[in-house]
């Protein structure tokens, strides 16, 4: 018996990101924009 694939109908949220620069160190860190929600000791990491 083979199962079948459940649809997914959850609503996912949207997240949107400014992206300002991109460094050239060849890691492709993006640097986001002062966004009031963004800790700034977060700025620049995963």
């Amino acid at each position: 018996m083979k199962q079948q694939a459940k649809s997914r109908n959850l609503q996912q949220p949207e997240y949107i990101f400014q992206v300002e620069t991109l460094s050239h160190e060849g890691r492709g860190i993006a640097h986001y924009g002062s966004h009031p929600e963004h800790p700034a000791d977060k700025h620049g990491k995963k």
